[in-house]
């Protein structure tokens, strides 16, 4: 329904219903030409944070998985597009991203880190919500790869139809953090959200479709 909401809603409604705090913090490092990398899960109005690009400098780029069939898809961009985001295809994200640098371009790169990636030999498992799942990484190693600092955004309900996203900082330089610490940071950060009030996630995502495909030696 936000989704729909989003083809109507106007730039004034959209400003006065989804509000951002911290929006400096991002702010600070376009205006000295650095990219940024923000994170968020299922969590209440996510498709709210397509508006985030009337609060930036640049540019503002939602990673997203491509419909196979193309009307929805079409309908879907139109949807997320129309509040100065831009969607860009989670296939080709590495290649726009090293397009974006050597050119000295910077833009804020947002990715909703929850997914439920098919099983691979190489798959990271780990615990979410004391269910063992298997976890995307691409934002931690194009965050460290890059160096890009990473941020999370925690979206609540103030009430009804009325959000607040509020943005902290998650890590300041990845080329220091471990492999998969920045998706541990970012999964302790969401399970943190959702303990907090359950009613505002999208359990109906089915994140934990894969759980009995779970290596024995998996962290529990």
């Amino acid at each position: 329904m936000e989704m729909a909401k989003n083809l109507t809603i106007s730039e004034k409604q959209i400003k006065k219903r989804f509000v951002f705090e911290n929006m400096e913090l991002i702010n600070a490092h376009e205006k000295k030409g650095e990219s940024t990398i923000l994170l968020l899960g299922h969590y209440s109005n996510w498709e709210g944070m397509l508006s985030i690009g009337y609060h930036l400098l640049g540019k503002g780029y939602g990673v997203y998985t491509p419909l196979t069939n193309k009307y929805f898809n079409r309908l879907i961009s139109k949807s997320r597009e129309k509040h100065k985001a831009h969607l860009l295809s989670r296939y080709k994200t590495i290649d726009f991203i090293r397009s974006n640098e050597k050119s000295g371009d910077f833009g804020l790169y947002g990715f909703i880190n929850d997914q439920s990636p098919s099983p691979k030999p190489k798959s990271y498992w780990r615990s979410f919500m004391g269910t063992v799942v298997p976890v995307f990484t691409g934002a931690d190693r194009l965050a460290k790869e890059f160096n890009f600092p990473v941020y999370y955004t925690e979206i609540n309900r103030v009430k009804r139809g009325h959000y607040k996203a509020k943005v902290s900082l998650l890590v300041k330089d990845p080329s220091k953090c471990m492999e998969n610490e920045i998706t541990d940071l970012f999964t302790a950060k969401l399970e943190a959200q959702i303990k907090r009030d359950p009613s505002q996630y999208l359990w109906s995502h089915n994140r934990f479709k894969y759980s009995h495909l779970a290596p024995k030696d998996a962290l529990k």
